[in-house]
């Protein structure tokens, strides 16, 4: 017999009270926040949402250093920011390096397949990496370009063939013309990794690594 949740609470043979009942609900909810909060893979997103930040912040002390420094006098008053600067640099360094450390740990597979950055880039695109492990190829070949395949369901014309994954060597330095057929055999690969990243836990990237490159240099010498 299914009993519903106001007859549960009210039923006086349970012999616990309805405050006491809310109280035992909100412990087990601030519990589960808590988890998924301190989750690796979470905590990979706000790296690279932290990581993104470094950089932008560097760029900008870069290019107002260039700025300043082409006015006379300009070496004691810069050096306060010279030193921020330098600062900045450093941190980014450290956290690239904890990022690796945390790919490595959480996610091998992708890590072995497309690297830490690209990798985390991905799980930061799709959430965690329990959402990326369920993502179609398809969908995650496109992951970052949000922007371009939402101007072309507007305006037309041709659709994005990749997003993040363009960082990859094998599809930047690759012909024009066969970076989609690249692109897919890649966003492949990152599908069946994420799944065995999240669900399985088993390494399988000397497999996936070893196919993908075989199918890439297909490509390329037909």
């Amino acid at each position: 017999m299914v009993i519903k949740y106001s007859e549960y609470i009210q039923n006086k043979s349970y012999n616990f009270s309805n405050d006491l009942l809310q109280n035992a609900m909100l412990i087990l909810t601030k519990k589960k926040v808590h988890t998924d909060l301190s989750s690796y893979d979470l905590q990979v997103v706000q790296m690279v949402n932290a990581l993104d930040d470094l950089i932008q912040t560097s760029n900008l002390l870069s290019e107002r250093i260039h700025s300043w420094s082409i006015l006379p006098k300009y070496k004691e008053k810069i050096k306060p920011l010279d030193n921020v600067f330098l600062s900045v640099k450093k941190e980014t360094k450290l956290l690239e390096k904890q990022i690796e450390t945390n790919m490595m740990s959480i996610a091998p597979n992708i890590t072995k397949i497309i690297g830490p950055y690209i990798g985390a880039r991905l799980i930061s695109q799709a959430g965690s990496l329990n959402k990326l492990a369920t993502l179609p190829a398809s969908t995650i070949q496109i992951l970052g370009a949000e922007k371009a395949l939402f101007r072309f369901k507007k305006e037309g014309g041709k659709p994005p063939k990749h997003g993040v994954i363009f960082q990859h060597p094998f599809l930047s330095r690759s012909p024009k013309e066969i970076r989609g057929k690249i692109s897919r055999i890649i966003a492949n690969k990152i599908a069946i990794a994420a799944k065995a990243d999240a669900f399985t836990k088993r390494d399988i990237s000397k497999d996936l690594i070893k196919n993908m490159n075989k199918r890439i240099k297909e490509i390329k010498n037909l």
